[in-house]
């Protein structure tokens, strides 16, 4: 597999004074908002874990508002994250670069494309601004 090779760079901040970047912006908060109080869990190995402690995590600029409920690890999964990852590194240090970066690549272009998403995220798990 081979790819074209991109060069880095940082993306530009969004234009909120624009209509439909706003509007945007303005959407994915709706969107995000929607989804708040889920709990998630802990994935080792590709798989879904559980722990009997949670923590929860509010929204700072509204401590009423809780954003995510979360599994507290333990050291048992700690450990047991850390080997999986161990295990893993073995046939994914093997994977050549070209593959690798291709990987890296995808993410990126799917960040991309959730940007506003992400950064409603950032807005209420971390009391971010929208241009932060």
């Amino acid at each position: 597999m081979t790819t074209a090779r991109q060069e880095f760079r940082n993306e530009a901040f969004q234009d909120f004074s624009k209509p439909d970047v706003k509007q945007g912006m303005l959407d994915a908060l709706a969107y995000v908002e929607s989804k708040l109080g889920h709990e998630y869990r802990m994935v080792i190995g590709g798989k879904r874990v559980g722990a009997s402690d949670q923590f929860i995590s509010h929204n700072p600029s509204d401590w009423n508002q809780v954003v995510s409920v979360f599994p507290k690890g333990t050291p048992e999964l700690a450990e047991k994250a850390i080997e999986t990852a161990h295990e893993t590194f073995k046939t994914w240090s093997r994977t050549p670069a070209e593959e690798r970066a291709a990987l890296v690549f995808k993410v990126a272009d799917m960040l991309r494309e959730k940007r506003n998403i992400f950064s409603a995220l950032m807005v209420y798990e971390t009391g971010k601004s929208w241009v932060e």
